[in-house]
């Protein structure tokens, strides 16, 4: 069934799957959660190394560029990478989401939407790895569960 999205809305999707998953990785990295909104957009992350694991182009990491509006990347993806997760490596190893792919340029820059708009336009949770989120339990930069 086709339901016409509302104008300003979040172009997207939803893959469900059982909360009972184990655990979730992404290249390899366990999954600690998503940062809030306001965390993504913090100064201080100006200049991370933010990765994205395409279809397309396979892992590729590129510093932080910009994330007032939305995400920017100074990394080089290619059509048909759009949806793929986009994040941040701590020093522990784990992954923390803070977008998701929209658009590629082949200039070198990879844009995207900041995770926690779409998880909550779309009433999403992200799967995490049960260890890596009890990392970073009770920051308050991170998405929690509802």
């Amino acid at each position: 069934m086709y339901t016409p999205r509302k104008p300003g809305s979040l172009d997207a999707t939803s893959l469900w799957i059982t909360s009972t998953a184990a655990s979730s990785s992404i290249a390899g990295h366990p999954v600690a959660g998503a940062l809030t909104e306001e965390a993504t957009r913090s100064p201080e992350l100006i200049g991370q190394t933010v990765c994205v694991l395409d279809a397309v182009s396979g892992l590729v990491c590129g510093k932080l560029a910009d994330a007032t509006a939305q995400i920017v990347v100074d990394a080089t993806t290619h059509e048909g990478d759009s949806g793929s997760a986009m994040f941040l490596v701590s020093d522990t190893g784990a992954a923390t989401l803070i977008g998701i792919l929209t658009k590629s340029e082949t200039t070198g820059g990879t844009y995207g939407v900041i995770a926690d708009t779409a998880l909550r336009e779309l009433g999403a949770q992200v799967v995490t790895d049960p260890v890596a989120a009890a990392a970073v339990r009770g920051d308050t930069r991170y998405v929690t569960a509802s």
